[in-house]
């Protein structure tokens, strides 16, 4: 016997034998050199296998009907007790991971009106159950007469989005009730996180990654308070480098005089500038360490300079994204490596000449208007 296309119990045979089988035999299906067929008794006991079957759906679909019978008579107890196992199982779990090494019993602040964060060595409770060297973090804003944004810098891969996942995590966690993987934790309540992290399109709906990336963040704005926690992972990049860095410019300044608790991060240098005198902005970046190397045993070596992640919040904007060494780590060839090493060194010889060019305009223009007569 044979089963074909889920069919059961077929006998299959050669077109050429088909004129031998009994006339009884009930012809199934066929194709250019079989012919597929049921006996009498495969007939019969084929009905009675669908009955058999038959029988047990209605079956059990009767002791299902049962058992929601008696569930609904105990309903309102079994919702209570499933209520109570549900709320155990969530604080024995916080219990749990009160004990946890590393973990401790955050404070809050009830009297401000402003939302702000202070962790003594915190780390990402997801990441470093997987990482045991997970370098750990202090982070302070927010609290008094300190800045209420950070911009964020530093070189590619070096920690800026799991330093401000960690703040958001933790901040989640202190409010449910649990310990957070931190030293010392100081947090005030907080109305809501708002996010504008990674980059997807939603070509279903028409939206390139830029204008989901633009309609996120108008929703965002639209929803802030001062007792907001704002995290924001390098808004503008969908775009044209001017409009985007423009774009992140007014959303920052916007974020600032609205004051909610902003972490920005960034690889637009210039908003560090932007931003320097304001006393609400806090310039940070995730240090490293960059060395040229000594002896150049290859081309690579050569191209690009060492770069050492410190995993660190540290003061200051970083100078470079050291995008060139993320690119080597990825394994893009060597010569692809030189030739973005020389087209970068251009490139920025080429801003830095047209910078010159413009101060240099700008002068002899002021010094035309204060001095007619000048030559």
């Amino acid at each position: 016997f044979k089963s074909i296309s889920g069919i059961d119990y077929l006998i299959d045979i050669k077109n050429s034998q088909a004129k031998n089988v009994p006339t009884d035999w009930v012809k199934i299906s066929s194709t250019k050199t079989n012919v597929r067929f049921h006996t009498p008794f495969i007939v019969e006991k084929l009905a009675e296998r669908e009955r058999c079957r038959e029988s047990l759906r209605q079956a059990a679909r009767d002791a299902y009907n049962e058992f929601l019978g008696t569930i609904s008579e105990k309903y309102s107890e079994l919702r209570e007790l499933i209520t109570s196992l549900a709320a155990l199982d969530a604080l024995f779990s916080l219990a749990q991971l009160a004990r946890t090494e590393g973990y401790s019993r955050p404070s809050f602040v009830t009297s401000s009106d402003h939302a702000s964060v202070d962790l003594a060595d915190a780390v990402n409770p997801v990441l470093s159950q997987s990482l045991p060297a997970y370098v750990p973090n202090s982070v302070s804003l927010g609290s008094m007469s300190s800045p209420r944004a950070m911009i964020l810098t530093g070189p590619n891969a070096g920690g800026k989005s799991s330093l401000i996942r960690t703040v958001a995590l933790i901040s989640i966690m202190a409010q449910c009730g649990s310990h957070v993987p931190a030293r010392h934790a100081h947090l005030s309540i907080i109305d809501a996180i708002h996010t504008r992290i990674g980059a997807s399109d939603n070509l279903m709906a028409g939206e390139s990654t830029f204008m989901v990336e633009m309609r996120e963040t108008a929703e965002l704005m639209r929803q802030i308070t001062p007792r907001s926690l704002v995290i924001i992972d390098e808004l503008g990049r969908g775009t044209s480098t001017h409009d985007g860095a423009a774009i992140a410019y007014a959303v920052l300044d916007h974020l600032v005089s609205r004051q909610p608790l902003t972490f920005f991060v960034t690889h637009y240098a210039h908003l560090v500038d932007a931003f320097a005198a304001n006393p609400l902005v806090r310039s940070c970046h995730m240090s490293f360490l960059e060395q040229q190397p000594k002896s150049a045993d290859s081309a690579e070596e050569a191209a690009i300079a060492n770069i050492t992640f410190l995993y660190k919040l540290a003061d200051g904007a970083s100078a470079d994204s050291f995008g060139l060494n993320v690119a080597r780590m990825a394994g893009l060839p060597v010569s692809l490596l030189l030739r973005a090493r020389d087209r970068a060194s251009w490139m920025r010889t080429e801003m830095e000449s047209r910078w010159a060019a413009k101060c240099a305009r700008d002068l002899r223009r002021a010094i035309s208007l204060d001095h007619p007569d000048a030559s």
